[in-house]
């Protein structure tokens, strides 16, 4: 199997650079990509009063779907823009990314009101499965919302 180099880690490691460094900038930069200088501005202000697309926390950074460095034309544009976290699950980079700010993923907006879904739901099913073992109504609630998640994931 190819093994894929992580340049922006590469270079992380090779310049001793600290977790907080904006590493999709610095690979755009290496391949010879240029952020536009009022981005940071522009983000700053949509991102006031947003929460990440993944799991409602505060957003810090505005995720291209399409990376600027390979569409530099929709950098400026904020309907290709996904609020994310940056810090603690850093769903920036884990899931918008995939890992690595290398890769990106074109449905990210997508796989992020999946991801959010799930998230709900796995934390509804722990909560009735906690008082299902008190309470035989709770417990029909439960089987019955299991069924229903069996019916719509097929």
């Amino acid at each position: 199997m190819k093994k894929h180099l992580n340049l922006g880690a590469v270079m992380a490691d090779v310049l001793k650079l600290p977790e907080d460094v904006d590493r999709e900038t610095m690979f755009a930069a290496a391949i010879g990509a240029r952020r536009k200088s009022r981005f940071a501005s522009a983000a700053k202000k949509w991102l006031k009063g947003k929460e990440c697309a993944y799991c409602s926390a505060k957003a810090e950074e505005a995720h291209h779907i399409f990376p600027f460095w390979w569409f530099p034309s929709l950098e400026m544009d904020s309907r290709f823009w996904l609020p994310c976290c940056r810090m603690g699950a850093n769903h920036h980079l884990h899931l918008a990314h995939l890992g690595s700010f290398e890769r990106f993923d074109v449905l990210a907006r997508e796989h992020a009101a999946i991801f959010k879904f799930c998230t709900r739901m796995s934390g509804m099913i722990v909560s009735l499965t906690r008082s299902a073992e008190r309470h035989p109504t709770t417990r029909k609630k439960l089987e019955r919302l299991l069924k229903e998640l069996a019916a719509a994931a097929c």
